[in-house]
């Protein structure tokens, strides 16, 4: 009997779901009939609770375990139902803005379409072609999520790209408020002890409520970057959160996150201010301030040498290289030896690559590499899953995106170009492109194309008119003055 109502129940939500999924979305499709405006930038609030929420419940000590073992791969079932309910949104929230697109007959802008293509080909190639074509083919419904987000970011409006920067700031805000309260409650979800860092004294490292603080630092990096562009109303939440994000990110003691946050800032602060740095600092007829740069740069020169010639840094660095830290940072925390193994598994595979399924379980017990739940970098993911098919559809997207990232750079005040710098330093030792899941680092690549589309619309068509000569014959013109 109880078989028999199990079997009703399953087939009755079965019956019932697509006909929901259909009606949700016709409703969806009226509701943004009229509205330019769509729901995409709202959904970093769902994504990020999913995060914390599945940290939270998850139980994990970081004082008992080491820094490879930090990924939490259970889910608590209330985490599993916020994300299965966060996926049916984001389906019928982009589905609605693709549906809107091609059913209402919307406008295209011919400035984003090669961007569209060179997505929907990194889509074909990394996805479709790596599920069903590898050498081990595999079907999930991850694999979509991503593809329909992307797709639905690029129909996005003018306003999108504002609202998602707020919406970014926002939810990230709360995440490192959340985090910081739980080094006063429970540290050792969120600290880990006894690590070797580049701190003097410092044995802390702060993961925060995600997998991980390499994960968890450029994450601050995004809040500190929206905060630059948008910040608070209220001056005193806007230096609160400063000083929240910059503690943050130096007890998360991630190199590369640091690094990204030096170079990420010299973009925003080169094209947000670009006229004051044209007139103060290459402005030659004043040239104090840069007489100034360059006797800093030449004193600073002159110490690192005098430091080499009698310092006995050789020594040192020496003895550093030997070190656990040194050689974390030789063998990039050995991520040398799952290179190894990628490249190895392109050359059995080297046309459509392993399949999707690189990494998952089995494979990770048959190499004897329990934390390698990626390659630890972005090209050597994409030749090992997609082979030089999918090699292919990277450098298209890749050099794509650098191309729109330098002609909204100015519109964007330099957050485009940043966001692409995180990108891109990110994918040394991560994955941030990948699109057979969603989570954080998905985010960060919709928050970079919204801000992209954005900008590219807000070249109005009837000001490159205007740029145009208004007279062109050589009869005199009157003036009216």
């Amino acid at each position: 009997m109880l078989e028999f109502i199990s079997v009703f129940v399953y087939g009755l939500v079965a019956f019932l779901l697509p006909i929901a999924m259909v009606v949700t979305l016709a409703a969806a499709l009226h509701w943004g009939q009229r509205r330019e405006n769509g729901l995409m930038p709202y959904l970093f609030y769902p994504v990020l609770l999913i995060v914390a929420v599945t940290i939270l419940l998850s139980g994990r000590n970081l004082y008992l375990m080491s820094d490879l073992a930090l990924v939490v791969t259970v889910k608590h079932p209330i985490a599993s139902w916020i994300s299965r309910l966060t996926s049916v949104i984001m389906l019928v929230v982009a589905g609605e803005r693709i549906l809107r697109r091609f059913f209402i007959l919307v406008p295209s802008e011919n400035a984003l379409k090669p961007l569209v293509f060179a997505f929907c080909f990194y889509c074909f190639t990394n996805v479709f072609t790596s599920a069903l074509l590898a050498e081990h083919t595999s079907f999930s419904h991850d694999y979509f999520y991503m593809a329909i987000a992307g797709g639905a970011v690029l129909f996005a409006s003018k306003r999108d790209g504002d609202v998602a920067i707020i919406s970014a700031r926002n939810a990230l805000f709360c995440l490192l408020v959340l985090s910081a309260l739980c080094i006063l409650v429970k540290p050792e979800l969120v600290l880990s002890r006894d690590y070797q860092g580049y701190i003097p004294g410092l044995r802390y490292r702060y993961a925060g409520l995600s997998n991980h603080a390499n994960a968890f630092g450029p994450l601050v990096v995004v809040f500190l970057m929206c905060l630059w562009i948008q910040p608070f109303k209220r001056a005193w939440l806007t230096n609160f959160s400063w000083m929240l994000g910059a503690f943050s990110l130096l007890l998360a003691q991630s190199k590369t996150s640091w690094i990204a946050f030096i170079l990420c800032f010299i973009c925003l602060a080169y094209f947000g201010h670009r006229e004051f740095l044209k007139q103060r600092l290459f402005d030659f007829r004043r040239p104090n301030f840069l007489i100034g740069i360059l006797l800093l740069l030449m004193v600073v020169a002159m110490a690192l040498f005098i430091l080499i010639m009698f310092g006995s840094v050789g020594d040192k660095l020496n003895s550093y290289l030997v070190s656990r830290a040194g050689n974390d940072l030789v063998s990039m925390t050995g991520r040398n030896q799952i290179w190894d193994v990628a490249i190895q598994e392109w050359k059995k595979y080297p046309i459509f690559g392993y399949g999707l399924t690189i990494w998952n379980d089995d494979f990770r017990a048959q190499i004897g590499l329990p934390a390698a739940f990626h390659a630890h970098n972005q090209f050597f993911q994409t030749l090992a899953s997609a082979g030089l098919v999918g090699v292919g559809g990277l450098i298209t997207y890749a050099v794509m995106l650098f191309r729109y990232t330098l002609k909204t750079a100015e519109s964007s005040k330099g957050l485009s170009v940043a966001l692409f710098v995180m990108i891109f330093i990110r994918s040394i030792s991560e994955v941030p492109l990948a699109m057979n899941s969603f989570g954080p680092e998905q985010m960060v690549h919709l928050l970079m194309l919204m801000v992209i589309v954005a900008n590219i619309k807000r070249e109005s068509p009837i000001l490159k008119m205007n740029t145009a000569p208004l007279h062109t014959s050589l009869t005199p013109v009157r003036s009216f003055n």
